[in-house]
């Protein structure tokens, strides 16, 4: 698995907590102009602004 080696931190009480590096794999990280398009998706879900598939395919004859 090729990617990219990752260390996180995670702040604590009682410091900083390092956790071991992990490999990231490129392909499933998301863009800016990816992650958008999923803030965006997210903020229609809980706004209920979203259709069952099976009208969306039945409105478009499918």
């Amino acid at each position: 698995m090729a990617g990219k080696a990752v260390t996180t931190f995670s702040k604590q009480n009682t410091g900083v907590l390092i956790k071991p590096r992990r490999v990231v794999d490129p392909d499933l990280v998301l863009t800016p102009a990816e992650a958008k398009k999923v803030r965006l998706a997210l903020k229609q879900v809980r706004e209920g602004k979203t259709k069952p598939l099976a009208r969306i395919k039945h409105e478009l004859g499918l």
